[in-house]
């Protein structure tokens, strides 16, 4: 065709959809996908060729055959609507035309609507272009993706069982998108990632997926295109939902963050009874761990905050949310105390590694973090029940006598310390001749900032720690 913007030359591409058309219905499908391999590469071209005419005619022939083929019922373990669909997918990821990407989801939204009891594999291509729509630059576009993602987890979320992963990942993707105007939408798709977890929690999935005519008596069920069956803790379609919302907890956006963190602590407060010893494990080294840790690179000037006296909290301003410790922090650490209050028996397997990581927390130069950790480790003793094993005790002691076992700050152990008899050491060593140097040296160490700092930090680290043993 023409490359500029006149009436393309499309006699090919005709003929190449009529062969196409009469090839789908006597081929059998092994030799069809092998034939079809060949013509998607010639409509992907043609969807990406420079004049838009052209573009728009490959994608409209394409979005035809399409329908056409979803006709067709597809077994549960097979990927042919997946290949047939994948050009689709190749278009929105390289097109630099907004129109082309946005007549790509048009299209996607229509065979979804044409076809959706009849899709398999399909879905898998279905999401990846709802999921670049998401990303895209283009407010329309990104808006109509949406609006076909919201659609699909409001009504259809029964028939998506087979791909459950993939619609929560489609959804994150939403919730991540951090373009213009982008922060509502990104609200109401971690919304609707919790409706997710909440039909995947009370045993919607599983249900849904044994109503299905494919199923088998006596067999696991398999995810669409997938071998592998699921496991009775389902973990395969938790793993990709938690993971994602712990990923979100560390968004720019404060109300982002806050609204998947309270995602996902009530997905895991609500539902961690259906969890495992062995899931806990996971969960907690997977998602909990690193967003407690994500605390320890925040370098942001409001984290930097000193307090004039160790025995008084320092004041506080969220800002504009820029610092994950003072707008966040503190509902992660109380979120992983809670879920040791919900569920006792975690204590048994991960108390150890959770004590480690708030003394590690609290052995941070930063006091903003280090009182936030040492508040959590003294509701973690209070939130243990008292009739825990005594194993459970012990490893709560010894993190206690770790922390205020730790050496208070060099200079101030090097301060001279009046005797008994009112004479301290300086009074010796300006005897000897050499007082004045010394204690010139630890004074102008002490008032350095970044060794004032420490030491203020670790000072509150020791009360802090004092008043847990006082409470105990």
């Amino acid at each position: 065709g023409d490359k500029g913007g006149g009436q393309p030359r499309v006699f090919s591409l005709q003929k190449l959809v009529e062969v196409a058309a009469f090839n789908m219905d006597i081929r059998p499908r092994l030799i069809w996908s092998n034939v079809w391999g060949v013509l998607s590469n010639h409509f992907t071209a043609a969807g990406l060729h420079p004049n838009p005419k052209v573009a728009m005619y490959a994608i409209d022939s394409l979005r035809q055959l399409s329908v056409k083929f979803l006709a067709k019922d597809e077994l549960r373990d097979f990927n042919f609507q997946r290949l047939f669909l994948r050009p689709f997918e190749a278009i929105m990821r390289d097109s630099k035309d907004p129109d082309i990407r946005e007549l790509i989801v048009m299209a996607c939204d229509s065979m979804i609507q044409a076809r959706l009891g009849q899709l398999r594999s399909g879905w898998k291509t279905m999401f990846a272009v709802l999921s670049l729509g998401a990303s895209d630059p283009s407010p329309n576009i990104s808006a109509l993706a949406f609006a076909c993602a919201k659609r699909l987890a409001t009504e259809n979320l029964e028939l998506l069982v087979f791909d459950f992963t993939e619609l929560v990942n489609c959804l994150l993707a939403f919730a991540a998108a951090n373009s213009r105007d982008a922060t509502n939408t990104a609200l109401v798709a971690l919304g609707l990632v919790k409706k997710c977890a909440e039909f995947l929690g009370s045993g919607g999935v599983a249900e849904a997926m044994a109503k299905d005519p494919s199923a088998k008596d006596g067999q696991k069920p398999t995810l669409n295109g997938r071998s592998v069956a699921i496991d009775d803790n389902q973990w395969q379609l938790w793993w990709p939902l938690l993971y994602g919302l712990s990923q979100r907890v560390g968004e720019p956006r404060v109300a982002v963050r806050s609204a998947a963190l309270e995602a996902l602590r009530s997905t895991l407060l609500d539902h961690g009874g259906l969890f495992s010893e062995e899931t806990w494990g996971l969960v907690f080294k997977g998602v909990i761990f690193p967003v407690m840790e994500s605390a320890w690179t925040d370098t942001s000037p409001q984290a930097q905050v000193c307090s004039a006296c160790p025995a008084h909290s320092p004041e506080i301003c969220v800002g504009d949310g820029s610092s994950f410790i003072t707008s966040t922090a503190k509902q992660v650490f109380t979120t992983c105390t809670d879920l040791f209050a919900e569920f006792p028996e975690v204590a048994d397997v991960l108390l150890h590694e959770t004590l480690a990581l708030l003394n590690e927390s609290i052995c941070q130069e930063i006091e903003t973090l280090s009182r936030i950790a040492a508040s959590a480790l003294h509701e973690l003793v209070f939130k243990i029940p008292p009739d825990a094993p005594p194993h459970v005790w012990d490893m709560i002691c010894t993190s206690l006598a770790d922390v205020a076992a730790r050496p208070l700050p060099p200079p101030l152990l090097a301060a001279p310390l009046p005797a008994a008899n009112g004479h301290g050491p300086a009074d010796d060593e300006a005897a000897n001749g050499n007082g004045g140097e010394a204690e010139a040296a630890r004074v102008r160490a002490v008032e350095d900032p970044m060794v004032k700092r420490e030491i203020l930090t670790q000072l509150v680290v020791t009360l802090q720690v004092q008043d847990a043993l006082r409470s105990l």
